[in-house]
């Protein structure tokens, strides 16, 4: 007996299956991009793609909004439990230019953009109104933000994954030319940022645990989200035959 609701129901997994196929096929671009490129040093890496190995030296730092740690970058979200799940109430991230060293050389990253991948750093619940991350609920823009899903009723998580100065980085982008003032000096030097294609990685995990990961994370998304495209198409493509 196929119902509107289930129809409703396979046609939202059609789309889950087809993200996580999608979603799948872009890690496992990203396994082959590390795979394939070596590790270049500071001191001699040329103009283009590079993969690039050191440790975080910051320019400036950013507050993580509910831990309050002074970062380069931090990517935080903010989930709802809506029965036995979790689900993203909202989400963002702070950065800004730091230094990768890597005992060759020094070069400026412009993390904008970037598909982070690094450890959880903060993780807490709160179902209190007055519960007070670091700046989540006292400062612009994301307090605004956060207004809009924190009704006090429900229990919310609050987590954080942030890249701290002195931490070991790994990155993959693009290295080019650019104009910046240092002591009052302007001078050009070398930055590495995201492609024009949109490919930029910037990890707090070494490249052998993100391909650990890649590992077992490319199958799954890859081949689950096929399977519950297919039945999920072959369900809707059924119910079609019957009406």
């Amino acid at each position: 007996m196929h119902t509107s609701d289930s129809i409703w129901q396979a046609c939202v997994g059609l789309g889950f299956g087809g993200y996580q196929l999608f979603k799948g096929l872009g890690l496992w671009r990203e396994k082959r991009e590390i795979q394939n490129r070596p590790t270049s040093k500071i001191r001699s890496v040329a103009m283009g793609d590079a993969e690039l190995f050191g440790t975080v030296k910051p320019l400036q730092t950013v507050k993580a909004p509910f831990s309050g740690k002074d970062c380069v970058y931090c990517a935080w979200r903010v989930e709802r439990r809506v029965k036995n799940d979790w689900r993203t109430a909202e989400s963002g991230e702070l950065h800004n230019f730091f230094i990768i060293d890597d005992g060759t050389g020094q070069m400026l990253v412009d993390s904008a953009g970037a598909e982070f991948y690094g450890p959880e750093t903060f993780c807490t619940t709160s179902a209190d109104r007055n519960f007070s991350p670091s700046l989540m609920l006292n400062s612009s823009p994301l307090s605004r933000g956060f207004s809009r899903v924190f009704d006090g009723a429900d229990l919310y998580r609050f987590r954080e994954w942030t890249l701290l100065p002195e931490h070991f980085v790994f990155i993959e982008g693009c290295v080019s030319k650019v104009r910046r003032v240092v002591n009052g000096k302007e001078g050009e030097e070398n930055i590495i940022r995201r492609r024009e294609d949109g490919y930029f990685i910037v990890s707090g995990f070494s490249e052998e645990t993100l391909l650990a990961r890649y590992g077992w994370q490319v199958p799954v998304k890859i081949f689950g989200g096929s399977a519950i495209l297919l039945a999920c198409l072959a369900y809707i493509l059924n119910a079609g035959r019957l009406f």
